[in-house]
């Protein structure tokens, strides 16, 4: 049986409506929402795991290997893990092409991929929250975001309440993690100074971007789980020696960094609103 659009591949699982033109395209679907079969990296201390093998491929040939795809425009320094993100990024931002434009009135927005055009009505026009959690009251509108949450909400996942809130805000802000960003990133050249590979707690994976959640530890002694205060007081000298070093990390390789302090738990969403405006826009 096919759909309206002509997607001949249905998916039979309770309670998904997910359908593909190709049979590869729903295998790769069950076997990553529904029966949580993931790809892992292989590399010494990266825990990273995806769903799908094409993804995994791109993460070591960005992340480890250091393959990318540069832009050969004037004055645009971008590069990306994907030949058809390239090509993406040269349609919309050089060329000007987004041929899947909003029909709502009132709307001006257009989009290079027919997906964030979707993603952009569900969200924005049609305010469908049609995926909920069976834990809690959280409802959202892509059932990736869903499974995120729920290893969250039931202490599957190991995140901080500062590092949620940002997810949480990211998502608002309509980027979806593993397509738009990723959780705990490490690079290859970036380490501590006892041989320890450091993490943002957010990048995004088009754009040279990351985001540090900086909690109460990143500022004074905090003795944490009983420690003892002179342990803190070296947790803290520790934490501050790295903060550095990703600062620096940043400033050489002409990435943003965002930080955002403990203190402005309550103004995330505002924050990055600001912060992102730009590539906010983008997404729609």
């Amino acid at each position: 049986m096919s759909d309206s659009k002509g997607k001949r591949y249905e998916c039979t699982y309770e309670n998904c409506d997910k359908s593909y033109g190709q049979k590869r395209h729903l295998d790769r679907h069950i076997n990553n929402f529904h029966l949580g079969i993931k790809y892992n990296c292989t590399y010494e201390n990266c825990d990273k795991s995806c769903g799908y093998k094409h993804d995994l491929d791109t993460h070591i040939n960005k992340v480890h290997k250091g393959i990318k795809y540069d832009c050969t425009y004037e004055n645009c320094d971008k590069s990306y893990g994907q030949k058809h993100h390239l090509d993406r990024h040269i349609n919309t931002f050089h060329l000007g092409i987004k041929d899947f434009e909003c029909e709502y009135d009132g709307c001006k927005k257009s989009f290079a991929d027919k997906s964030h055009l979707d993603r952009h009505i569900k969200m924005v026009h049609n305010c469908i929250k049609d995926n909920e959690c069976p834990n809690c009251q959280y409802k959202c509108s892509n059932k990736c975001n869903l499974n995120r949450h729920i290893k969250i909400c039931t202490g599957t996942r190991n995140i901080s309440s500062g590092e949620y809130q940002v997810l949480r805000s990211l998502e608002d802000l309509g980027f979806i993690e593993d397509e738009d960003f990723v959780h705990n990133q490490t690079f290859e050249d970036l380490t501590s100074n006892s041989g320890k590979y450091l993490r943002f707690d957010f990048r995004f994976l088009e754009h040279d971007i990351v985001i540090e959640y900086d909690g109460k530890q990143h500022f004074e002694p905090t003795t944490f789980g009983g420690i003892s205060n002179e342990r803190a007081e070296e947790n803290l000298k520790i934490l501050r020696e790295n903060d550095k070093l990703k600062d620096d990390f940043c400033t050489e390789n002409d990435f943003r960094l965002i930080r955002i302090s403990y203190k402005d738990f309550s103004n995330i969403l505002s924050i990055l609103s600001t912060k992102l405006e730009d590539i906010v826009n983008w997404f729609g």
